[in-house]
C-alpha cells in the first residue's frame, strides 16, 4: 500500500494497546539525529478509522522533536476489521523489525492479545515464537487489584503473587538485571572513586543508606 503524508497532529498514541511497556527515549534521540543528518525513516502504520499509530511511535516522536507538531509524516493507512485485528498487526509489526520487544514487552503483548480473545496459536504466530513460550510468558506476571503485571527478570520471585501499588510503580522503573548485580557495581564504583561527586548523588546515596539500614539493621552499617 502506498504511503501518504499525514499531519503529526492527527495521530493518536493509544497506550492501552501499545505492545511496549514504555517508549525508549534514547531510541527516539537516535532517530532524531538521523533525521537531522538528512536521513529518511520508513513510513509508520496507522489505523485509518481512528488515526491510532499501529507501528512507529518512536519515529513519530522523533519527527515531532525535529520538525514540530505542525509537520507531516509518511504513513501507510490500513483498515482493520476489529480491535483484535489492529492489535495483532501492531504487535506483529513491532515484533519483527525495528527495536526488538524485550521480555516485558512480550508478556504485555501476550496479555493484550489474550484479553481480546486471540488464541494461543495465533499469538505465537503473531510474535514469531513457539506456542510453548506463549504459555511461559502468560505465567510471567504478578497481580495488583486483579490486574496482571508483567515482570522483568529482576522481579520474577513475585510471579503469581499479589503486589502493592508502590511495588508496581517501582517495578516499572526498575532494572532488568538483578539488584544484587547492581549493588556489586555500585560498591565497586564507590571503592574505585567512580561515582559522581555532587549533591544529587549524595542525596541518593543517603536514601540508599537509609534503605540498607531497614534491610540489614542499623547496627550492620
Amino acid at each position: 500500500m502506498k504511503a501518504r503524508l499525514v499531519p503529526l497532529a492527527s495521530l493518536q498514541e493509544d497506550r492501552d494497546v501499545y505492545p511496549r511497556h514504555s517508549v525508549d527515549m534514547s531510541h527516539v534521540r537516535s532517530l532524531s539525529l538521523a533525521l537531522e543528518a538528512g536521513e529518511s525513516l520508513p513510513p509508520i502504520v496507522v489505523d485509518k478509522a481512528t488515526m491510532r499509530v499501529a507501528d512507529g511511535w518512536h519515529r513519530v516522536r522523533a519527527h515531532r522533536a525535529v520538525y514540530g507538531d505542525d509537520a507531516s509524516i509518511e504513513a501507510e493507512l490500513r483498515e482493520y476489521a476489529n480491535e483484535a485485528a489492529f492489535v495483532v498487526d501492531s504487535i506483529k509489526l513491532n515484533a519483527r523489525h525495528g527495536r526488538r520487544l524485550d521480555r516485558v514487552d512480550q508478556v504485555r503483548s501476550v496479555l493484550l492479545l489474550e484479553k481480546l480473545g486471540v488464541p494461543s496459536a495465533t499469538i505465537a504466530s503473531t510474535m514469531s515464537i513457539p506456542e510453548q513460550r506463549v504459555v511461559r510468558l502468560q505465567a510471567r506476571v504478578a497481580y495488583h487489584e486483579g490486574a496482571a503485571v508483567p515482570l522483568k527478570g529482576s522481579h520474577l520471585r513475585f510471579k503469581g503473587q499479589e503486589v502493592s501499588g508502590e511495588q508496581v510503580a517501582a517495578m516499572r522503573r526498575g532494572p532488568g538485571v538483578s539488584y544484587g548485580f547492581l549493588a556489586q557495581q555500585l560498591a565497586e564504583g564507590l571503592e574505585a572513586g567512580l561515582v559522581d561527586d555532587d549533591d544529587k548523588t549524595d542525596a541518593r546515596l543517603r536514601r540508599l543508606f537509609g534503605a540498607l539500614g531497614e534491610r540489614l539493621g542499623a547496627e550492620a552499617l
